[in-house]
């Protein structure tokens, strides 16, 4: 199990991951920069690659964890850190797939 956990756990992907999302943040801001926020969205923010680095950071984050155990007291922290940020990210998931994207506008002196 080991074998399987440690590569997964690694600096050295943890570092890859996070390039690779500076790399696609960076490409969608300028894409919206060009266009706009919804092209940035299909070329760059919903594509199977943005889903893949995404789902790659969750595994690292989780066998890092694995990796870890038995846990300690002095853990605690780590442990809260690495489930916050999955928690962060599985709800950004389910407001992708399930949530509403619009806006309103309101004008000066106008009540909403």
């Amino acid at each position: 199990m080991k074998k399987f956990i440690k590569p997964l756990a690694s600096l050295k992907l943890a570092v890859f991951i996070i390039i690779s999302m500076a790399t696609l943040t960076a490409i969608g801001t300028f894409v919206e920069a060009k266009y706009d926020a919804f092209a940035a969205k299909k070329l760059v923010y919903d594509t199977y690659w943005m889903a893949g680095i995404l789902g790659l950071l969750t595994v690292n984050l989780i066998a890092v964890m694995i990796d870890r155990l038995p846990w300690k007291r002095r853990h605690a922290a780590f442990v809260c850190a690495h489930i916050g940020i999955i928690t962060i990210m599985l709800g950004g998931w389910v407001t992708t797939k399930f949530g509403l994207d619009g806006n309103v506008r309101i004008g000066i002196g106008e009540t909403g």
